[in-house]
């Protein structure tokens, strides 16, 4: 009877220590696929936003906006998800760089969104966009930097460089943010 016993108690740590590994796969994996989705989106919108100009702005600003927003979301779905990092352990040394790489990613394509839209504030102005997009990019920032200071806790092996994408990407929020304030 004890022999059972025993084995029931390990066959229950095996079971829960799978479902650890399963669970933080299943957290790399969720990361991943929101950063990988905000790239594609913001790679995206920015080929959208060069196109604009004085004639479509009315029309397609408000789907510009919506656009944002919805890169927001991505970032605000994933917030509950981080929302308690001691719940997961840190990702290894080699997972944690994919993350990072992914993130860098993101951050790279998203000040080249950023730029382009600081680019197009006179035309933002003249359709009368300009608080529109500076209340999405608020929002955005937001999420983006919920998920970032969430993140982070989860790659500490990466974490300067982390935090180094965060602080850059902040700059270029509040240079746009500015520039749309003005």
């Amino acid at each position: 009877m004890n022999f059972f016993r025993n084995v029931r108690a390990i066959l229950g740590i095996v079971f829960l220590g799978s479902a650890v590994v399963f669970a933080q796969d299943e957290l790399a994996n969720s990361i991943l696929t929101a950063l990988r989705l905000g790239t594609d989106m913001s790679y995206a919108v920015q080929g959208f936003a060069t196109r604009l100009s004085n004639s479509n702005m009315p029309v397609y600003g408000l789907q510009l906006v919506q656009v944002i927003d919805d890169i927001r979301d991505t970032f605000v779905m994933e917030v509950p998800i981080l929302t308690n990092p001691e719940t997961w352990k840190p990702f290894e040394d080699q997972e944690a760089e994919v993350i990072l790489d992914n993130f860098i990613a993101f951050a790279d394509v998203h000040r080249y969104l950023l730029q382009t839209l600081a680019d197009k504030h006179s035309l933002a102005v003249s359709a009368n966009f300009t608080w529109p997009i500076l209340n999405a990019l608020v929002g955005e920032q937001d999420a983006v930097d919920a998920f970032s200071y969430r993140l982070m806790a989860l790659i500490p092996t990466r974490e300067e460089t982390g935090w180094q994408t965060i602080n850059s990407l902040n700059d270029y929020y509040e240079q746009v943010e500015a520039t749309y304030r003005s």
